[in-house]
Formats: structure tokens, sequence, C-alpha cells
């Protein structure tokens, strides 16, 4: 792919969306009594494709300070995702009078979903902020390994704000203002990880301000049940065809 008329446009779009990220966090993390809560959703599927989802969501304080201040970064966001290909935009008025944005896209494969997340992290990742490194996904025979980073560290640009990064993560952590999450859900049973397992068996973390989060979860993809449906089938036929022919060869 040459590097003329697309790279230039896809990293002015990238600019954007890291941009608006980076003012909702600072909104929250500035605006007393304001939230933003964020959650990177991963569902995996036993052939190793499956769908990738970031969810915004604004409390109707950090809109109605946003919309005074005549900013509208959730709506900037939306409007940046719409123009690249293969993701679906969704925003929504919340209960609360708040705002959610969903950027949803799907992964064909492995290599499909590395792809999407190294995209997703140059797009959402800024000198001021950094939230996502890529994940990558191993299968070998039933087993699946997802691998990432998730993380919510305010780097040295932030000082153009007024702040050095120990405070930026000070004020997140005091004001309790962001809320960061990853949420994995594999095909099969979760056999080793160091998130919380819900009850629905999808697993969680929870990314504190000024940490980064290594997310790991290995499951075991079940078994294909047409296959032990056709096993099962041709054992009952051959011990029906058995006891048939012993049947048929008793003396009379």
């Amino acid at each position: 792919m040459g590097s003329g008329g697309v790279s230039a446009p896809r990293a002015g779009a990238r600019r954007r969306l890291a941009v608006g990220v980076l003012v909702l966090v600072q909104a929250g993390m500035l605006l007393t009594g304001c939230r933003l809560d964020a959650q990177l959703a991963i569902d995996v599927e036993r052939s190793g494709g499956g769908t990738l989802r970031l969810v915004l969501a604004a409390d109707a304080n950090l809109v109605r300070r946003l919309r005074a201040a005549d900013t509208d970064p959730l709506g900037q966001l939306a409007r940046t995702v719409r123009q690249q290909e293969g993701w679906q935009v969704t925003r929504r008025a919340t209960p609360d009078g708040g705002s959610r944005v969903t950027l949803r896209t799907s992964f064909a494969d492995v290599e499909d979903l590395t792809r999407l997340t190294e995209e997703l992290s140059a797009a959402v990742n800024g000198p001021e902020l950094a939230v996502l490194e890529p994940f990558g996904l191993d299968i070998e025979g039933r087993t699946l390994t997802l691998r990432g980073r998730a993380l919510l560290q305010p780097g040295p640009a932030v000082r153009d704000y007024g702040l050095t990064p120990a405070e930026a993560v000070a004020l997140l952590v005091n004001r309790e203002a962001v809320s960061y999450t990853v949420r994995v859900r594999m095909p099969g049973t979760v056999e080793l990880t160091d998130g919380a397992v819900t009850p629905a068996g999808a697993v969680r973390y929870r990314v504190p301000p000024g940490s980064a989060v290594d997310v790991l979860v290995v499951a075991q993809r079940p078994r294909p049940w047409r296959l032990i449906v056709l096993v099962l089938t041709a054992v009952v036929a051959l011990i029906a065809a058995y006891v048939l022919r012993r049947h048929r060869r008793r003396p009379a």
C-alpha cells in the first residue's frame, strides 16, 4: 500500500481520535463531580475470530460541562471512527442524561485481531495519554491464549495542560473520575487468568490510573458438538447392528 494519499488521512483521523479521548479524560480529571467510564471488550469465538468493542460513557455532569464549553469529544470520536472502514459506531443518550459511544468491529482471525488492536492503539494513544497496546491470540490445538496490555498512564505532554504526570494520576485517583476496564470472553472454559472471572464466565480487568495491566486469558475451546453427535450416533448404530446380528443368530 502506497504512502501517498492513504497514510496522511489515517494519521489525521488517528490523531483526532487520540485528542478526543484525551479531552474526555482531561475533562473528567479537572471538572469536579464528572465521570468517564471506558470499557474495552474482546469476544473470541471458537474459530479464532470475534468482535472488538470500545465503549466510552460520559455521565450527565460531564456532558453538561462539555456542552457549556462548546465542545463535544464523544461526537468527534463518533465522526472520526465512522470514516474508518469496518467500524460500526453508535451513540446514545443514557437514562441519567449522559452520553455513550460504542465503537465496534469484527476480526476474522488471529492476524486480524492483532492488526485491529494495533490500529486502535495508534488511534487512541498520544503523547499525553497511553491507554492500549496491541493484543495477540495464540491457538494450539484446543487451547486459546489471549495476551495484551491496557494502560492509563499520562505522559510528559500533560505538562501542556498545567499538570505533571504524577499530578494527573493523583487527580484521577482522588476524584474517581475515570473508570477503565477490559472485558474478555473466550469460548469454552477459562483455565488460566489473573483477572476476575464473572459468574457468566467472562474475565474482567480493572485498569487503575497510572498503571499498565497485563491481560492474560487461557481457555480450552469446547469440543465440536457436531462431531460428538456424529460419533455417538455411529457408536449407537454399531451397537444396534451388533445386537441385531446376535438376535438373528439365535436358534429357533
